[in-house]
């Protein structure tokens, strides 16, 4: 038994660790955006920036938007790209996983995130840029299968045991899979069967849930950049102590006071996690001097170690042990549809009606997940 707990042991730090790498290095790209940018539009030979910047031009005059600020609608479009790429990825790599395992399908989205930093770090024009991208993008499975390895190592009824792959078996969750494309089958979690009316009415529930608080969330995280370089005059390496910051809290939040929770209590850390996020947006908001809008940013980041974990372990306690990397994979790609949209409104937000309204008004609307979640039984 000792030596099947070490195996556990390890399993989970090993995750954890590639888990903060992969954290630090996502993060990476937000304080230095603007940057990029600004680099692209002077060093493209290639013309694909002033190409795509006449595109976003065209839409920035549609809203009504300020013609300097280009460069933010362009940054909301890298960044749902991104994300649209992992709305379309989670629920086939998740569905794989439960194929041919969890461990193959994670070494194969570890190594496509890998290359896609390298293609990064040796672009040399905005086309390589995007390429990297679109690579990292189709590679982002690695989160929601981490969240099922740790479900699989954590359940003494599933140690030391493989999964059985039949002909059968692979035909279902293939078309499963693909079935996901349908917005309204990912909605409808259509690719988990077997599960009683009730608890499917509470995945769909949690599921939507999800797909809110991470629309609002991720479009007021992603211009909160810009909001500290144009408010508080930012540079890129201000910003990114900022976001070190932010990263740290939440490491710290995550290792020593989530993982530690009992099980039974997991949807109450979501809650009061939920409701947290709501004054650190309106602090962030109406902040004009730094101790408010740090304030806001502690908040911030508490919150979001509170909910995200608390969610997706709430949402790997459904289906059956061979569903539950198609379920993780729903979820993630529930998550990766609402940071595709969301930094595209909160951006045209941003400048439309300015940073302060479009924060109040985020986080009022943060308050039905969090009545919402409390609501499920």
């Amino acid at each position: 038994m000792l030596t099947k707990k070490e195996k556990v042991h390890k399993m989970v730090y090993v995750i954890f660790i590639s888990l903060l790498l992969d954290l630090f290095a996502f993060t990476m790209i937000l304080p230095l955006l603007p940057s990029l940018l600004d680099h692209y539009k002077i060093n493209d030979s290639k013309g694909w920036y002033n190409w795509l910047s006449s595109q976003i031009h065209e839409f920035q005059i549609l809203v009504g938007a300020p013609e300097e600020y280009n460069s933010v609608l362009f940054g909301g479009f890298l960044g749902s790209l991104f994300s649209f790429l992992q709305f379309l990825a989670a629920p086939i790599c998740g569905g794989l996983s439960d194929i041919i395992g969890r461990k193959t399908v994670m070494v194969i989205c570890l190594v496509g995130i890998s290359l896609s930093y390298i293609l990064w770090a040796l672009s040399k024009n905005l086309l390589i840029f995007i390429l990297a991208r679109f690579l990292g993008g189709i590679s982002k499975g690695n989160v929601s299968l981490s969240m099922a390895i740790i479900t699989d190592v954590s359940s003494i009824n599933t140690r030391g045991k493989g999964m059985e792959k039949r002909a059968k078996d692979v035909k279902v969750t293939v078309k499963n899979m693909l079935s996901l494309i349908n917005v309204k089958s990912l909605f409808d979690f259509t690719a988990v069967t077997g599960l009683p009316r009730d608890e499917q009415k509470k995945l769909k529930t949690l599921g939507f849930l999800y797909f809110v608080y991470l629309l609002i969330y991720s479009g007021l995280e992603f211009t909160l950049t810009f909001l500290t370089h144009h408010r508080f005059n930012y540079t890129a390496m201000q910003q990114g102590w900022m976001f070190f910051v932010i990263g740290l809290t939440m490491s710290v939040i995550q290792g020593i006071y989530v993982r530690r929770i009992h099980p039974s209590k997991i949807k109450s850390i979501a809650i009061k996690g939920l409701w947290l996020i709501i004054p650190s947006f309106i602090c962030v908001g109406i902040a004009f001097e730094f101790f408010v809008l740090y304030l806001g940013l502690l908040l911030f980041a508490i919150s979001t170690a509170m909910v995200v974990p608390s969610i997706m372990t709430m949402a790997s306690e459904y289906g059956t042990e061979q569903q539950k990397g198609t379920v993780m994979g729903i979820f993630r790609s529930l998550g990766a549809l609402a940071r595709a949209i969301g930094p595209i409104l909160a951006s045209v937000a941003f400048w439309s009606v300015g940073s302060k309204i479009t924060y109040l008004t985020g986080a009022v609307f943060l308050i039905w997940p969090a009545v919402t979640l409390k609501r499920i039984r």
